[in-house]
């Protein structure tokens, strides 16, 4: 289950689901009858990967360093240099 914090009407809270969709309709009910479920903003604040749980700023940079690992050059047979998306 991922943390995400969701908010509506100045109001914010924490909660866990496996998607934002899903963070967004548990939220919509805890505001209460008032809450229209589209009016609900929600934010991932922690995700879990491969069992380890990495806060906001830790998931994007590792997202960050596996972009610019795929876009380095890497170096082919014929000594030409390539980028990874060729």
């Amino acid at each position: 289950m991922n943390g995400y914090v969701a908010f509506w009407n100045s109001k914010r809270i924490e909660v866990e689901a496996k998607t934002a969709y899903e963070a967004q309709q548990i939220a919509a009910v805890k505001f209460g009858k008032r809450c229209k479920r589209w009016d609900v903003a929600v934010v991932l604040a922690q995700a879990v990967i491969n069992g380890e749980y990495l806060d906001s700023l830790e998931f994007v940079g590792a997202v960050h360093d596996c972009l610019i690992y795929a876009s380095r050059p890497i170096q082919s047979a014929g000594n030409k240099l390539r980028t990874a998306s060729n």
